[in-house]
């Protein structure tokens, strides 16, 4: 199990397991329903539409399963897994009602 304070993600530069730089981390989702990091974002989902969420999440995203170390440096398998499905929220999100309350935000500033 990984331990780290979500506040001190935000900024670390990901690797992939080959050495390509894939971005730094901005966002981090939360699956508040299992009390679980889901996903972390490589580009912004703060004030963007439902689309754009799901644009980022698509392309500029890494599921938390898929990291293999966290440290100074975030590094994630390239080998592929089975994506999974969005979990499902209980509760609107006056932002994303499509994600009700899976993201947190912690942003660089």
């Amino acid at each position: 199990m990984i331990k780290m304070k979500l506040s001190e993600l935000s900024g670390k530069t990901v690797f992939d397991d080959a050495g390509k730089k894939l971005g730094q981390i901005h966002d981090v989702v939360l699956d508040l329903n299992e009390g679980r990091v889901y996903r972390l974002t490589t580009a912004s989902i703060n004030g963007t539409s439902r689309d754009e969420v799901a644009r980022v999440f698509r392309e500029n995203s890494i599921l938390f399963k898929n990291i293999k170390a966290l440290g100074n440096i975030v590094l994630v398998s390239t080998a592929s897994a089975p994506e999974e499905h969005e979990p499902e929220a209980k509760t609107e999100h006056k932002h994303h009602p499509h994600y009700g309350g899976l993201a947190a935000k912690y942003a660089r500033h």
